[in-house]
């Protein structure tokens, strides 16, 4: 599906009531029930629906509904009572109109559920608060016409004990990894994200540690747990920060955000104080919550925290350079070579760039998105049934 499929709009004599989601009036989603909405997008426009040069700016026209909910609530948006079928849907809500770069992304999605050819969109872990429902106008899918869309909400996850800092949970550091298992399903942001290694991701399930400096140099080492799909961009993939301080006056010392997926992250501390304690914050990089969210912590005395852990686990047999890029990327491929298929997908699921190509053993591939943003994205490699993704950011 992707979060969006097609921009293309209708020029008619009349649009929609609910063409403006300023239009839209704001319904109570019951926790453990659900709201209907029904209407046609026939002939909506896309003026004032997104803010200009955002990230959501030209995707395409909408119609608007529009929900709160009084708590911590697991979504579902279900298009299976739409006929005929809508083979497209915008696949985020946003908190504000017009729609901007704080937009919801989607959770999960598929087309087989409804058994109809509709989709249903899940999103976990939406705070309280009031969200626009967006429905595509999308001729190409096709998704124009009558909709028939139900939202259910069911109660989040508790969050975790060490959901804030102040309840952050002490790990033992020893002469090896020992990687203890925690969780962040349910967490709630305490601090924005940060800038590490190039890319800002999305910190609102961050949970919090402490350990007590054993030598002067120490290692942290976290590892997501896979969710088992194969691809690279679904596991738990962590970013981790070290602070010295306390909670409400934290100095950060270092973060890790060097790996994809589920692959090992790991920050070598100098100069640290034998006796002092230290916080760590770990968090997934993407919106919302991975499929398996969970994650393996150890800290380590020493430069290092290999013993029983594979550097680079389940790697890509390609890579891209430079990175970040102002544009034209190379691609280097290493795998067996043969036909496929190179997208480059934003982060609201939609497919920018996309080109079919045969990789050879060795060779570096140029390829030039064009005039795509400034952003960070997933590049998306597909062969056959295989598929792997690393992030790729467009300066």
């Amino acid at each position: 599906m992707g979060a969006i499929l097609g921009t293309v709009g209708m020029a008619v004599a009349q649009t929609p009531p609910n063409d403006d989601c300023a239009t839209a009036v704001a319904q109570p989603l019951p926790m453990g029930g659900s709201l209907t909405f029904t209407g046609d997008n026939t002939g909506a426009t896309a003026t004032g629906d997104f803010v200009p040069g955002s990230a959501l700016d030209g995707i395409g026209p909408c119609v608007w509904h529009k929900f709160s909910t009084s708590g911590c609530a697991d979504v579902v948006v279900s298009y299976c009572g739409t006929t005929p079928a809508f083979a497209g849907v915008a696949a985020f809500l946003s908190p504000s109109c017009p729609a901007g770069s704080d937009y919801v992304q989607f959770f999960s999605y598929n087309y087989t559920e409804c058994g109809n050819g509709n989709g249903t969109v899940y999103y976990v872990a939406l705070p309280a608060g009031t969200y626009y429902l967006p429905v595509l106008l999308n001729e190409n899918a096709p998704a124009v016409g009558s909709y028939n869309i139900v939202v259910s909400a069911e109660s989040c996850a508790p969050p975790p004990s060490n959901d804030d800092c102040m309840n952050a949970i002490a790990v033992v550091p020893g002469p090896w990894c020992d990687l203890a298992t925690y969780t962040s399903d349910g967490g709630t942001q305490s601090e924005p994200a940060v800038d590490c290694n190039g890319t800002t991701g999305f910190s609102n399930d961050d949970v919090w540690f402490s350990f007590e400096a054993t030598a002067s140099t120490m290692a942290i080492g976290v590892m997501g747990t896979d969710d088992g799909d194969g691809s690279n961009s679904t596991g738990f993939n962590a970013v981790v920060q070290l602070y010295s301080g306390t909670c409400g006056s934290l100095v950060e010392l270092a973060c890790a955000d060097e790996t994809y997926s589920n692959e090992l992250e790991e920050i070598v501390a100098t100069g640290l104080t034998v006796g002092q304690s230290y916080l760590v914050r770990v968090y997934d990089w993407a919106p919302g919550y991975p499929a398996v969210p969970t994650f393996g912590i150890c800290v380590v005395e020493g430069p290092g925290i290999g013993i029983g852990i594979p550097e680079r686990t389940g790697g890509s047999a390609w890579s891209v350079y430079p990175n970040p890029s102002a544009g034209r990327f190379g691609l280097r491929y290493d795998g067996a070579g043969g036909p496929a298929r190179i997208e480059l997908v934003d982060l609201t699921g939609r497919v920018v760039f996309g080109v079919a190509r045969t990789l050879t053993t060795g060779a570096v591939l140029e390829l030039d998105p064009g005039d795509v943003g400034a952003g960070t994205y997933l590049l998306r490699v597909t062969e056959g049934a295989r598929c792997s993704e690393q992030r790729l950011v467009l300066q």
